[in-house]
Parts: C-alpha cells; sequence; structure tokens
C-alpha cells in the first residue's frame, strides 16, 4: 500500500487555499449580515418615486397647501381716503361758513335769513350767521342793536359779548354796545341768559339788562314799541344815561362827540333824526346845563356852561 506524501510546497499551498477559502466565507457573512436588506428592487423604487413625482406635478394642491391672503389695493384705499375728505369738506363747510352783515353808521339794513324770520340792523351793527347750516340751528351773533321777527320753528339765538337770548317764534329788540346789554320783548316769549348763567323769561312789554357782571335787572316798560323807534328815524329815550344817548348820536349821524365834563345824568325824550346833529345836541344839553362847540364838520365838544 503506497502512501500518498506531499510535498511541503504542495502541503503549504494546501493550508493557504483552506486558510484563503475560510477567510472569504467569513467576509461574506459580515457583509451578508451588514448590508440593510430591501424588500424592493431599486427599479421598482425608482418607477414608484418617479410616479408620485408625476402625480405631484399634475395636482399640485395636493402636495401644496397654500392659504390665500386677501390684500387690500392701494385703489381702494386711496377711494376710502378720497371720500372721507369730500365728507369731511362738505361738512365743513355747511357748518363753518358765514355771512357777517355790517350796517354803517347813519344807515339802517334789513336782514331775511334762510327760513323768513327777519332783522332789522341800526347804524354801526354787526350780525353774523351760516345759511348753510341755518336748518340745523338758527344762530346769530349781534354787536350793536338790531329787532328780530323771528318765525315758528327750532329755537333761534342770538348771541352777544354779555348775553344770550332764545325765542321759538316772537319779536324783540336786543342792544349791545361795549358795557350795555338789554333785551324788550314785543310779542311772544323771549329767555336772555347772562355770562354767568343766569336766566330770565320775558313776556311783552318787559325788558332785561345785563351788566358786566353777569346780573340781570328786569322791568316793565309801557310801550315797547317805543324801544324800536329807531326803526322811523325816531329817537325815544326814558330815564337812560346821557352817555348812552350821546353814543347813540355818533352812531346815528356817523360824528364824534367829545367832553371833559362828567355826564352823570339821565335823560328822556324824544325827536326824529331829521333834525339836525346840531338840534339834537341843543335839545340834549340845554336841560343840563351843558352847552357844546362845533370844532369840525363831523367833530362836536360838549362843555359845562
Amino acid at each position: 500500500m503506497h502512501s500518498l506524501k506531499l510535498s511541503s510546497t504542495t502541503k503549504m499551498n494546501y493550508n493557504d487555499k483552506h486558510i484563503n477559502n475560510n477567510d472569504n466565507h467569513s467576509e461574506m457573512d459580515f457583509f451578508a449580515m451588514a448590508e440593510i436588506p430591501y424588500s424592493k428592487k431599486k427599479e421598482e423604487i425608482w418607477n414608484q418615486l418617479s410616479s408620485e413625482l408625476e402625480a405631484a406635478n399634475s395636482n399640485p394642491k395636493a402636495s401644496i397647501s397654500v392659504q390665500k391672503v386677501n390684500v387690500v389695493k392701494p385703489r381702494l384705499i386711496f377711494g376710502i381716503a378720497a371720500t372721507l375728505l369730500i365728507l369731511l369738506g362738505t361738512f365743513s363747510l355747511l357748518r363753518f361758513y358765514n355771512t357777517t352783515i355790517y350796517c354803517p353808521a347813519n344807515k339802517h339794513l334789513a336782514v331775511n335769513f334762510p327760513d323768513g324770520s327777519t332783522s332789522t340792523m341800526n347804524s354801526n351793527s354787526t350780525i353774523t350767521y351760516y345759511p348753510l347750516w341755518w336748518q340745523f340751528s338758527r344762530r346769530v351773533s349781534l354787536s350793536g342793536e338790531a329787532f328780530f321777527n323771528v318765525e315758528e320753528g327750532t329755537n333761534f339765538y342770538v348771541s352777544s359779548s354779555l348775553g344770550k337770548t332764545m325765542v321759538l317764534g316772537t319779536s324783540f329788540n336786543i342792544f349791545s354796545r361795549g358795557d350795555e346789554y338789554s333785551v324788550t320783548c314785543v310779542t311772544g316769549t323771549v329767555k336772555v341768559v347772562s355770562i354767568t348763567k343766569k336766566a330770565v323769561i320775558l313776556s311783552p312789554d318787559y325788558h332785561a339788562e345785563i351788566n358786566k357782571n353777569g346780573d340781570i335787572k328786569i322791568s316793565k316798560t309801557n310801550n315797547a314799541s317805543g324801544t324800536v323807534d329807531w326803526m322811523d328815524d325816531m329817537f325815544n329815550f326814558t330815564s337812560v344815561p346821557l352817555s348812552i344817548v350821546i353814543d347813540e348820536i355818533e352812531q346815528q349821524y356817523n360824528v364824534t362827540i367829545t367832553s371833559n365834563t362828567e355826564l352823570d345824568y339821565f335823560y328822556t325824550g324824544h325827536f326824529s333824526k331829521n333834525k339836525s346833529v346840531e338840534e339834537v345836541l341843543n335839545l340834549l344839553c340845554k336841560p343840563f346845563g351843558l352847552t357844546f362847540v362845533k370844532k369840525s364838520k363831523s367833530n362836536y365838544h360838549i362843555v359845562q356852561n
């Protein structure tokens, strides 16, 4: 029986081969364990991704949700702003547009208000009212003297520096110059309010005077219509301070009257404006021992005899 002998070279080759085979099996086992298992082939995965991308492109809402935002257009904003400006401008025009009427010295002037109410202005007087706002508020500002004949309606207000007069429908006379303020009711009723909020209600033939402190004095007159004799170019005074009478003469004749004498007198009398200013001054001065000097065409000076 022959025994098979291997050479050392052959034996080494065999051992090496055996070792190499063992190493190859170990590497294959390691990578098999480390490899991530996929249930689908790469071709199947690629085809699936392609299909999903095509579906997303054909129906964007299916993959992307966009919230719609309402944006106010600049043109709309400018339109609203322009409308508001027009409304504001219209309101300001209606509310604050006014008419001012001045009656110069030596004149009388008639005023017709939008509702049919009327006024007769005495010399050197001013009336301001708001014609476009009249249907909402019948308000008049007066400086000087005026007679009012008011149509019935909402309250009719006449404001002056020392007081305010309110009526519904009546006729009355208001005198407002400097520190003098008086109201005479001719028909209807009149409410008079001072700057200190004191108030009285006048019936026909009653007269109210307000001083600069806001106090009101009421008196009854026997001839209320005589208060408006100035409308017929007549002067009618009853126990009126001489200084006020002289001031009225200045207004009616457009002259200047001065004096270096205290005129602490009260005058009662009546006369026509048809008389000259010299005749009128003579009537005023004589009862009190006074006289006057004509300094120029429109300037007179009163002195004590």
